[in-house]
């Protein structure tokens, strides 16, 4: 599942999602660079963005 949608989910369905994600079997790396890496690329882009803009 990708973030967009696991965070849609958490947000709309709580109450169904919670429990998918309490089977799951944590996976560092994936968790590295599915959910972490993409945030905190974020703010990089913003920056990268905003100086060509400015």
């Amino acid at each position: 599942m990708g973030l967009v949608d696991r965070a849609k989910n958490i947000i709309l369905t709580p109450k169904t999602e919670w429990p998918v994600i309490e089977t799951e079997e944590p996976d560092t790396g994936g968790m590295i660079t599915g959910y972490a890496l993409p945030l905190m690329l974020l703010p990089v882009v913003g920056t990268i963005i905003g100086t060509w803009i400015a």
